[in-house]
């Protein structure tokens, strides 16, 4: 019996270490020390976090099983201990678990004892908090478009808008190639209303096309589509999520420098330029 523990314990162990160098080879952690392993659909993400968790109790179960196990077998008493014990007239615990036993035997034991309960309640804690799941605050879809865009005879395709879509981890494109059509039952908004929708990121949670006066798409390659993203994806500085509003104003190679509020956007919004 002792073999099968220290064997599901070594076994524990060693899946242990091979998934945590897999995920460091595969996810390299960003400046908080975070690893985003898979960003898509909440729901998926819920049952796919549901099912890590269940995963974790039941490993880190058969693990503190088997720590419990190996710590019951170094509080029982071997018969020299017995015999030990009965020559000063003292007496020890046998078949049960014993904290009683564990003030009688060896330091070694004690030792052994003391690190094979701590590891392996911290494991069982720690290891529910590696994995978890956060849903950020304000995901939408934006594209910025040239004038014509809701006359353009053009289609937004894969084939055509590579280019035009920004990269990242976008879980459906398609959200951005259907905005075209989509953009006909859109409430128009002046530049000001459209700095009070989106300058508060918490509030940002509409679809938006942003249309540029100055192009046409006969200008733009016979694309009506200038620039294509989903916003809020990224795991990484979600407070600058609405810097898309202010980002033309940032000096150079400093994005997000400055606070994109309403006071300051206020300030370009007659003549607001989108940086893309």
């Amino acid at each position: 019996m002792l073999w099968i523990q220290v064997s599901l314990t070594a076994s524990v162990t060693i899946l242990n270490l091979a998934v945590l160098i897999w995920a460091a080879a595969t996810h390299p952690l960003d400046s908080r020390g975070v690893a985003t392993m898979y960003t898509g659909n909440c729901k998926t993400i819920g049952v796919a976090d549901s099912i890590t968790h269940l995963v974790l109790n039941g490993i880190s179960s058969l693990f503190l099983g088997a720590s419990n196990y190996g710590m019951q077998i170094l509080a029982a008493p071997a018969r020299r201990d017995l015999e030990t014990a009965h020559a000063k007239g003292d007496w020890l615990e046998i078949g049960v678990p014993s904290l009683v036993n564990l003030f009688k035997l060896s330091r070694q034991m004690r030792f052994l004892w003391f690190c094979l309960g701590l590891i392996s309640t911290l494991l069982h804690m720690v290891w529910n908090s590696v994995v978890f799941s956060s849903i950020p605050f304000a995901v939408f879809t934006g594209a910025i478009t040239t004038s014509d865009v809701l006359v353009a005879p053009d289609r937004w395709l894969p084939s055509n808008t590579t280019a035009a879509v920004r990269s990242g981890k976008f879980t459906n494109k398609n959200s951005i190639y259907s905005l075209k059509d989509r953009a006909t039952n859109f409430t128009r908004l002046d530049s000001r209303g459209c700095l009070e929708r989106y300058i508060d990121p918490l509030k940002a949670a509409a679809d938006i096309v942003v249309v540029a006066k100055n192009l046409t798409s006969t200008q733009n390659n016979g694309s009506s589509l200038i620039q294509g993203w989903v916003n809020g994806l990224s795991s990484i500085h979600w407070e600058d999520a609405n810097q898309w509003v202010c980002g033309a104003y940032e000096p150079p190679g400093a994005w997000a420098a400055h606070f994109c509020s309403l006071a300051w956007a206020s300030s370009f919004e007659d003549d607001w330029v989108v940086s893309t």
